[in-house]
C-alpha cells in the first residue's frame, strides 16, 4: 500500500478523467504542486504533538488559532510553546484556580494561591504569592493581567506578593520591616 508521499492524484483520478494530453498535463502540474506545497510542510500539520520544533512563527499562528488565554508574543520560545500545549486544557478549566496556577506556573519558577478560607479573608477573594527571583513589583500589571484572563469573574484577587531571598521583610501597606523573608505585596483592588 502507497502512503501520502508515494501515491498521486493522476492515479487517483477515474480513468475517464485521463484521456486527453491536457487531463493528463492537468494532474501532473497538480501532483507537483502538491509535492512542492503540501507533502514539504505536512510535518507543521501535526502541530501539537510537534510543537517543541515548530518555528516561533508558527507557534505564534497557532496560539491565535487556539485563542490562547494571555499570550505574549515577546514571551520567550518555551513560554510560548508551553502556553499553546496547554491552551486546551486551560479553556475547559478557565475560570477556576487551576487555571491561574497553571498560567502562574508557565511564568513563574514558584507561585502559590491561598484563597480567602486559608487566611481569613472575605469569600471570594484570593491571594498569589510569588517565590521567583525574576518577578518583582514592577511586573505587577502584566501579572495582574494575566490571573484577570483566565480567573472567574466573581474571584477578586487581592495580592500579590513577591518573596525573595532572606534578609528582610517588606510590607508595601505599612512598609513594616522584620527579619524573614523579604516579601512585597501589591493590592490590586
Amino acid at each position: 500500500m502507497k502512503d501520502i508521499y508515494e501515491i498521486t492524484l493522476k492515479e487517483l483520478a477515474p480513468n475517464s478523467r485521463l484521456r486527453t494530453k491536457q487531463d493528463l498535463l492537468f494532474y501532473e502540474v497538480i501532483d507537483e504542486a502538491i509535492k512542492k506545497l503540501i507533502l514539504k510542510e505536512i510535518h507543521n500539520l501535526i502541530l501539537l504533538d510537534n510543537i517543541d520544533n515548530l518555528k516561533e512563527n508558527i507557534v505564534d499562528l497557532l496560539a491565535y488559532e487556539l485563542h490562547v488565554d494571555f499570550y505574549d508574543y515577546s514571551a520567550i520560545l518555551k513560554e510560548k510553546q508551553h502556553l499553546v500545549k496547554t491552551s486546551i486544557l486551560s479553556h475547559m478549566k478557565k475560570g477556576t484556580l487551576f487555571s491561574v496556577q497553571n498560567i502562574l506556573d508557565i511564568f513563574f519558577q514558584e507561585a502559590k494561591i491561598l484563597e480567602w478560607f486559608n487566611y481569613g479573608g472575605d469569600p471570594g477573594k484570593f491571594k498569589v504569592e510569588i517565590s521567583d527571583s525574576k518577578a518583582d513589583y514592577s511586573q505587577t500589571k502584566r501579572i495582574t493581567k494575566m490571573i484577570n484572563s483566565v480567573k472567574r469573574t466573581s474571584q477578586h484577587l487581592e495580592n500579590l506578593i513577591f518573596i525573595k531571598g532572606d534578609n528582610s521583610y517588606l510590607n508595601y501597606y505599612g512598609f513594616s520591616h522584620s527579619s524573614g523573608r523579604k516579601i512585597d505585596k501589591y493590592n490590586p483592588i
